[in-house]
């Protein structure tokens, strides 16, 4: 019975422990406005934990923004990769 119960637990443990580890989410953000644009990025890293706290925690999400106002408009585009 020993012999059966110790490599299963071994098997469990191993597959629990090896989704957590240090995440990076990247987020590059374009702003556009009047034909010019702006860039800009930010990282941050979460140590220890899986892909989806990692994201909720960074709030590594990509989304648009657009916003116009009489003849001029506002484009925010923001790209998030986590990894």
């Amino acid at each position: 019975m020993k012999k059966i119960i110790f490599p299963i637990l071994a098997v469990i443990i191993i597959s629990a422990t090896s989704c957590r580890k240090d995440r990076t989410c990247t987020c590059t953000t374009v702003s556009t406005s009047g034909g010019v644009s702006a860039t800009s990025t930010d990282i941050q890293t979460r140590s220890a934990s899986t892909k989806r706290v990692a994201k909720a925690t960074t709030n590594c999400y990509s989304n648009k923004y657009t916003q116009a106002s009489g003849n001029s408009s506002y484009e925010v585009v923001t790209t998030c990769k986590l990894s």
